[in-house]
Order: structure tokens, then sequence, then C-alpha cells
């Protein structure tokens, strides 16, 4: 890159950047300008007056050297009195600009061009990544359209939302209508629209099997397990009397006998399982059957049952990754029947056949377990280092460092720290190659984070097409953390390579692990006493630190509370909070997710990783798992929790939480926190 382009670049960048950046030609009256241009940006971003929005945003608009004159422009016509003539700002829009001069153009239209409206609320329809929101600007273009396009966005609005259609187009199509029913949570609805495919003969098998399966999720979605099992009787009836092929009715029969297990009706589940083995054996692999009878066995303890039946599944053979599953639960039968030779066997072959580098890191850290059993502890400590050095940023290279005896500490060059506030050389010039740097530093000077997003979003796409290194990619991954969009960010890290990803957690572990909203941590972490780390490590795993963040289960905000739950927790913990959207905000969900956190942590007496599971999975669930999985040892507990979701969400808070301990420390480390390890039978 030519000095003399560089030195040009440096000379736009906003002051502040500039500053720390030591300018080298850019004389005090230009400077001057930038500080102006800086100060009337946000100014007008502030101002609650139209017409002082107005009058800010075009004096930036006239001055065609501000590097955002065009962003300027738009906003002005957000604010100011509109003009004709101004139709031709909306003929050329670069990409990443698309969002805010849709939203003038709207504005614009609704002055002087009310016919060209129902375009523009399609095109915003068409750009809502959200249902709802795709749905709410469909139904306004449908209010004003007329004629053919009024009929062209119905039929949109009935392919996107067709339980909005009128009945004569709903019954022919009642699968999709049901399962848009269960989108939009009227669920009540969407069962009687299930039994209507059920009860009518002009459906065919395949659609009745589809209506069932419907039928069964939809009431576990409402939590109504025994209405669920019901449901998932009523599919296997079905299929028996149909006469399907084997393929298709082993996974619902199979589902049936996971269900009254979930019910702890584990006799009946045996009895289905049974069932299953007399009508089936011979015709399909039975693998999975054998598998869910060992499990069941396992829970209560009976391991020389569940070994036998899990040899009887390997036998059975089947699909590759079935029978990783299979052999990796016989070795850790053996390993809690305290057979650590055999476990240790099994475990070298996984570790050596499994190309699942997540699993990998689990078979070795029991692997290196077993070894210490039998006494090799040279080997053992091999392994727990290697893990400890190669996946600083995995829950098992975390708690490799508790069975080394070793505190929990960056090396010093690993550690750098991401601050949007940060007075510190910028490597800004690494980028210059491949985006506009003046645009972007602007456009994260003045906040306009939203926008940053969608040009990161454009670059990131050449980015990947090219061999650049890892320092380039630090300081692109960067400029999301700046602009507060952590959610944009990990999608990019995980569009990367796993051994990139390695790399950038060791060189720059704050990017990975950010820690925004800082003064409502503090102050939620002093008035409810629940550590900061703990709070981070909630909210990462909950939301990415989205703040706008929605479930399935309309659980929102940074922790993912749901309405009912908040309304109960406002009231105990004197949080103001008046509607669903107040949970939005970053204050009041921080706030009521800390003294959620502290409720739990009471409940369960400090015991941190029942806390985390209860976070994640019914407080009764987590009472059963005491009662029939716990031994003694909290490893073995957490491996052996039986809902996938709840085991992996749990190791991963853990992660989080050693995570952020280890970045509050900085260089000086902690000890390795045995405390969150803590479990004891009450």
């Amino acid at each position: 890159m030519e000095k003399s382009h560089l030195s040009q670049v440096r000379d736009f960048l906003p002051p502040n950047l500039e500053e720390a950046s030591s300018p080298s030609s850019g004389a005090p009256d230009f400077l001057k300008r930038k500080q102006w241009w800086l100060s009337t940006y946000q100014k007008a971003r502030k101002a609650r007056r139209k017409k002082t929005k107005c009058f800010l945003y075009r004096k930036l608009a006239q001055d065609t050297l501000f590097p955002l004159h065009q962003v300027a422009l738009y906003r002005s016509l957000l604010s100011c009195p509109l003009k004709v003539s101004q139709k031709k700002y909306f003929l050329t829009v670069p990409p990443y600009l698309t969002s805010l001069a849709l939203e003038a153009q709207i504005r614009w239209s609704r002055a002087f061009q009310k016919g060209q409206l129902p375009q523009f609320y399609l095109e915003k329809s068409k750009k809502s990544r959200f249902y709802p929101d795709k749905v709410k600007w469909l139904r306004r273009a449908l209010r004003l359209a007329k004629g053919e396009e009024k009929k062209r966005l119905q039929q949109r609005l009935y392919r996107i939302s067709p339980s909005r259609a009128p009945w004569r187009l709903k019954k022919n199509n009642l699968l999709a209508v049901a399962y848009d029913y269960r989108r939009r949570h009227m669920y009540p609805q969407a069962q009687r629209t299930y039994l209507k495919v059920l009860y009518q003969k002009r459906f065919s098998r395949k659609e009745k099997i589809k209506a069932l399966k419907g039928l069964r999720v939809t009431y576990k979605l409402q939590r109504k397990k025994k209405k669920a099992l019901k449901a998932s009787r009523a599919l296997v009836a079905f299929l028996l009397t149909h006469k399907v092929s084997p393929e298709d009715l082993l996974e619902p029969w199979i589902d049936l006998a996971r269900a009254y297990w979930t019910l702890g009706e584990d006799q009946r589940a045996f009895r289905v399982l049974d069932l299953i083995e007399k009508r089936l054996k011979g015709q399909v692999s039975l693998a999975k059957v054998y598998w869910l009878k060992a499990r069941i066995y396992e829970e209560h303890q009976k391991m020389k049952t569940a070994a036998f039946w899990l040899k009887k599944a390997l036998d059975e053979g089947g699909e590759a990754d079935l029978q990783e599953e299979i052999k990796w639960l016989l070795a850790w039968n053996h390993f809690k029947e305290k057979h650590y030779q055999k476990a240790k066997e099994l475990l070298e072959d996984l570790l050596n056949t499994s190309s699942d580098e997540g699993l990998k890191n689990k078979y070795q850290f029991w692997l290196a377990k077993s070894y210490r059993q039998l006494g090799q502890e040279d080997l053992a400590k091999k392994l727990f280092e290697d893990l400890a050095q190669r996946e600083v940023a995995h829950f098992y290279g975390l708690i490799s460092y508790g069975e080394l005896g070793k505190d929990l500490k960056f090396q010093k060059q690993e550690l750098r720290q991401v601050a949007s506030s940060s007075k510190e050389s910028e490597p800004w010039h690494l980028l210059v190659p491949y985006m506009d740097v003046v645009f972007t530093e602007w456009l994260l000077a003045v906040e306009e984070n939203e926008l940053a997003r969608d040009y990161l979003n454009q670059v990131s796409v050449r980015l990947r097409k090219k061999a650049v290194s890892l320092e380039v990619w630090l300081a692109f991954l960067k400029d999301y953390a700046r602009a507060g969009e952590y959610l944009s960010l990990f999608y990019q890290l995980g569009q990367l390579s796993a051994e990139r990803r390695k790399e950038i957690v060791q060189k720059q572990p704050t990017l990975v692990f950010p820690q925004p909203f800082r003064e409502e941590v503090k102050k939620a972490s002093r008035r409810f006493q629940v550590p900061s780390a703990f709070i981070y490590a909630i909210m990462r795993q909950e939301s990415a630190f989205n703040r706008k963040a929605r479930s399935h289960m309309d659980a929102l905000g940074l922790m993912q509370i749901l309405d009912r739950v908040a309304r109960k927790l406002a009231s105990q913990a004197h949080v103001p909070y008046h509607h669903p959207h107040d949970l939005y905000d970053p204050s009041v969900n921080i706030s009521l997710g800390a003294f959620l956190l502290r409720k739990l942590w009471k409940k369960y007496q400090g015991q941190t990783i029942l806390t985390i599971a209860s976070y994640n999975a019914s407080e009764e669930a987590v009472r059963g798992w005491m009662r029939s999985r716990y031994r003694g040892d909290p490893l073995v507990f957490i491996e052996d929790i039986p809902y996938e979701e709840t085991q992996s969400y749990v190791k991963l808070v853990l992660r989080n939480y050693m995570f952020y301990q280890m970045l509050e420390a900085q260089e000086k480390g902690v000890p390795f926190p045995q405390k969150l390890f803590q479990l004891a039978q009450r």
C-alpha cells in the first residue's frame, strides 16, 4: 500500500482515531472540520426536535468531503420537509445503505406517491429477518394495494402465513395452516386443524402421519406431557394399522418408549421396546432400541445389564454416528463401574477413529482420567496438558487445569482487550486494501452500528474468498465488537475454520468472550450479589448479547426471560416492569436475570451446576437427576445429564464462567474454581 494513500486515509479518520494514529499531514483547520462533523452528527442523533435534526443532517449532507454525507442525506430525508425532486436520491443506493434508504423512501412516498407504498412495504417485508415483521409489513402493503397488485400481495401473505387465508383456501392446505398457527403460538387452533386432517377421508396416509407428528409437537411446546404421550400412542397405533415400512415405524415407536421413560413409566417403556424387538427383529437395525434399554438400566444403576444391551447394540451395526455414541456409552459405563482398563481401550479407539473435534476432546479427557486411575500418571498428565494448552476456550481444556492442579491463567501474549472506547492505536491500515476504512470508522464513531454491521457483512463475503492473514481477521472482527454486533461477530467466527478460530481465541480472547453492558452488569451484580462473570456466562449462552433476542417460546432479551416469569420476578425484586417489550431494555433484563440466578443459587444452596441446569431445564427434572444420577463426582454427574441440550448448556456456561474469571484476573490468573463444581446430595 502506497504511503501517500495511507496518509490520505489517516487524515480522514475521525478525530479520536486520528489522534491515536499520530496524523502526519492533517492541518489544524481540517482537524477542526472533522471535530465539527463528529460533534454535529452526535448532536443530530440526540436531538428530539425534528427541526434540529433536519438542520444538522442537512448541513452534513451538503459537505461532500464528509465521509458519511450520503448517510446524513438519508437521515435528513427522515426528518426534513420533503420535496418531489428528492426522488432522484433513491435511484442508486449502495447495498449497505438499502435499509436506511428504504425508510426514507417510504416517508417520501407517503408524501408524494402513495401508490408506490405497497411496493416499498413489500420490500421491507422481504428484508425483514423475522416472521412477525414479514407479516406486519405485508399486511400494511395490503391495506393500500388495489387490483392485481392486491391479489399478488394476498397470495404472498397466504404463502408466508397460510392460517390467515380464507377458509376455502385453507382447506386444501391444512398442514401448512396448522404449522402456521403453531408458529403464531395459537396452539388450540393448531390442534383443531391437525385433527381435521386426521378425521377427513380426503387426506392421504402420509398427511395424516404428519398431522399426528405435528399434534405431538404442539402438545410438547405447551408442556402438556400426558397429551403429547397420547399423541405419540395414536401415531404408533396409526402406523401399525396402516402397515407402513419397518423403517418408518421404528423412530416413532422408539419416541413413544422415550416418552414413557421421561414420565418415569419405565416398565411401560420396556414393554414398548420389547414389542419393537419382537415385531421388527431381522427387518431393521435394532441398535437404537438396545441403546435406549441400556440408558434406562443405567439410570437405575444396573450397570452390568446396561453393558449387556450396549454390546448387543454394537453387534447390530447401523449408522456410524450411532455406533460411535454406543461405543462411548459402553466406555462411560466401564469408567463408572471402575473397569478402567476396558474404558481405556474403548476410549483409545474412539480417540483414533472419531472425526468430531469436540467429541475427541471429551474422549481425551476421560482417557486421561482412566490412565490416572490405572496409575499411568505420566500418560494422564501428558493428555491433560495437551488439552489445557490446545483448547483454552473449551470446557475440557479448562477443567484439565483443575486436573493438573494449575491456576487458570492467560499467557501474556494471549491477552488483548477489546473496548469500543479504547484510545489505543488501531490496526486499521491492515484493512485498507479490503474495505473503505474511513467510512467504517466514521460509522463506528457516530454509533451508526447497524449500518456498520451491514457494511461489514458485505466486506466479509470478499474476505472469505481471499487468503487473508490472522491479523487482518482480528482487525476486521474487532469492528463488529466495537459496533456491539456480537451475534454477527459470532456468526462470522463460525464461518472460519476451526484452526483459525482457535488462533483468534488465543490471540484475542475478549473478541470471543466480550463484556458489553458493563454498567448494567456491574449494578445488577452488586445489587443481587451475583458475580459479574456468572451474569456474562449466562448472557453469552442465552442471547449472544443480542438485546432483541426472541426464542421460539417467546423468551426475550439478553437473558431470555419469559413474560410470565418476568412479572413475578419484577414484583419480588422491585424492578420496574410493565410490558414484555421492557425485556428488551438491558437494565431491566439483566436485573431480572441476575435476581433469578440469585434465587436459584440460594435454592440449591450455592451449587452452581444445579443453578445453571435449572436456568435451562425444569427444577423438577434437576431434582430427578440428582436422585437417580449423582454418585459423588460432579464431573460424572454433568456427563450423565440425560437432556443433551441441558448437558451441553451446563458445560458451555461453566466454560464461559471460568473464561470470564480469567479475563477479570488478567495475567495474574485465578486458582482453579473448585467451588463451581461442588455438589452434594440433599
